[in-house]
């Protein structure tokens, strides 16, 4: 039997407790901590009759040692439930959700506990874990491409740019980018408290010898249309369109390939059953996560203290 928690039940950790729930119950055990009923209530209809199952209210009732633990709390108390997990808990492998902390100092501090613990841990960009985007890094392999641009218009960087910035990671087969600049536009309290949304451009490059690759990030509102990425290449442009629940890839020489978009109910599950067979899963490591994170948060907190967003010098309010 393998023991799942997940940490936080509500928004997207009911998605990955739903996905959870589809493995076998005789092999797999789930631990769900949610202090808020509500949460916890809407979270158990999606489960149905599963049987194994137990709810806590506090991370302090979880039993030692879960196998794997998905943390998909907000970013802001995410760093202190991870070493909680490692140190008092001793959780066996992780999954987090991202943004994954809001100050830069975090990221090395929990490297170091990760470390310490020898707890394998990955980060939940799951386009990696797409079935198209597998394989459109696979053809791209070999492959000059010359820049990557991703447009769309009211899904918040601040809160989305980094599934973006670890894709074109993950389609360059490199681990090192950088954030350059990030150019607000619209920026306002998110639903969550203290919590911003934030429209704008996030530019950088991939280093790559001496000819780095640029890449941007982009959230207009003006833009009308769907969310579309155009990889440029040599022989002409890679057109990757994710419109509703179906993805489009249009190939420079006019072929075009269509794919559903899977949901994250439908992919939590494989990642934890690969982790729990091979100690391995398709999602990034911490390690390679960090580094996007860290170029990433520390732009933001540029741009945002340039634009009088943000008075705290260390934190960033986005999740």
């Amino acid at each position: 039997m393998k023991h799942i928690a997940i940490i936080g039940a509500g928004g997207i950790g009911q998605r990955h407790a739903q996905s959870c729930a589809t493995l076998p119950a005789a092999d797999y055990h789930l631990h769900l901590v949610e202090p808020n009923a509500d949460s916890q209530a809407r979270t158990a209809a999606l489960l149905g009759d599963r049987a194994a199952v137990t709810w806590y209210a506090q991370l302090a009732d979880l039993p030692q040692a879960p196998d794997i633990a998905v943390v998909a709390t907000r970013a802001d108390i995410r760093a202190p439930i991870v070493r909680a997990l490692v140190d008092e808990k001793a959780a066996r492998s992780l999954i987090l959700e991202k943004v994954l902390f809001q100050r830069i100092a975090d990221f090395a501090t929990i490297a170091r506990v990760l470390d310490e613990g020898r707890v394998a841990t990955w980060v939940n960009c799951p386009r990696r874990m797409w079935p198209a985007y597998r394989q459109l890094r696979d053809r791209l392999k070999g492959e000059a491409i010359a820049s990557i641009e991703m447009l769309g218009a009211h899904w918040d960087i601040g809160c989305n740019a980094i599934h973006f910035i670890d894709l074109i990671a993950f389609l360059t087969g490199t681990g090192t980018l950088v954030v350059d600049d990030i150019r607000l536009g619209d920026v306002r309290p998110a639903k969550r408290p203290g919590m911003l949304h934030i429209e704008g451009i996030v530019s950088g490059h991939v280093v790559r010898g001496a000819a780095p690759m640029p890449f941007s990030v982009a959230s207009i509102p003006a833009h009308s249309g769907p969310q579309t990425i155009r990889i440029a290449l040599a022989q002409g442009t890679v057109e990757v369109v994710e419109d509703a629940a179906v993805m489009s890839i249009t190939w420079p020489d006019g072929t075009r390939s269509t794919a559903p978009i899977p949901f994250q109910s439908q992919l939590t599950a494989s990642a934890v059953q690969s982790i729990a067979t091979t100690g391995d899963c398709d999602l990034a490591s911490y390690a390679e996560s960090r580094a996007l994170h860290e170029t990433f948060i520390a732009a933001m907190l540029t741009a945002l203290h340039r634009a009088g967003k943000c008075t705290d010098s260390d934190v960033c309010p986005i999740t």
